[in-house]
């Protein structure tokens, strides 16, 4: 499998000018050509569970989020000690890779994978939050290629792949150690085997993602408006100091 990819607009900025450009539809990676080999050896999700819970469409869109948004935030590099940084992001993003949160719906999932994000040492933007979402509503839509499924397959492909890799290697305790990068290859063993048998499901985990993505975006764009006033009303991008209406005379 081809492991090192490249995220879609590498450079961070904000703005409304800015935010307007992201409106246009996202890719993890940079061209089709990119696109990371699917796993050849998906076993049928019957092997794995005898009547999976329809709330496992939400677990894949809370590690979808935190593939794509650690992806971006090492910029498409998970070689090396990269892989590791890349790792320990995503092992922080996502509760659902190691089964200890359950979601009852898209939006929750996302949000919950962007408080992780913010409650955590990362650096972020929220324009790059915003853009994560995007991110994950063109994986579940699948691109051009026949199954439907194909980008999401892609994708938490590849994911298993660098976990894969990162056991190999000595280092992380606790969260990131070797016992926490299996259980969450075993996850997307998993929702591989899910993702496969309900294409059907993914066009509207798609649309609810892109839902959260445009009201996110809006969102940001409010607030760049309101700085923005504030800031032509001071005349810099700071409130002017307070004036001493009255001062105290010492005897």
């Amino acid at each position: 499998m081809r492991e090192e990819q490249r995220v879609a607009g590498d450079g961070e900025s904000s703005g409304e000018e800015d935010a307007d450009k992201e409106t246009a539809p996202a890719s993890v990676w940079n061209t089709d050509d990119s696109v990371p080999a699917v796993c050849t050896n998906i076993a049928p999700l019957a092997t794995l569970t005898a009547c999976p819970s329809p709330l496992v469409a939400f677990s894949l869109v809370n590690v979808l989020y935190a593939y794509a948004f650690s992806l971006r935030l090492v910029n498409g590099d998970v070689q090396g000690a990269m892989r590791g940084e890349f790792i320990e992001v995503v092992l922080a993003i996502s509760k659902a890779l190691d089964g200890s949160h359950v979601y009852t719906s898209t939006g929750e999932a996302l949000q919950a994978a962007v408080e992780s994000i913010r409650s955590s040492p990362h650096v972020s933007t929220p324009l790059l939050l915003a853009r994560a979402m995007e991110d994950v509503s063109a994986l579940l839509a699948g691109g051009d290629e026949a199954p439907g499924s194909h980008y999401t397959l892609a994708a938490i492909s590849h994911l298993d792949c660098i976990l894969a890799k990162g056991r190999q290697c000595r280092g992380g305790e606790g969260k990131t150690g070797r016992a926490a990068r299996y259980r969450a290859g075993k996850k997307c063993a998993f929702l591989l085997s899910w993702a496969r048998e309900h294409q059907h499901v993914l066009a509207t985990l798609s649309a609810e993602a892109r839902l959260e993505f445009t009201a996110s975006l809006q969102q940001l764009l409010q607030v760049e408006k309101d700085k923005s006033t504030l800031e032509k009303a001071w005349g810099a991008k700071r409130p002017p100091a307070q004036r001493v209406l009255i001062e105290e005379l010492n005897p």
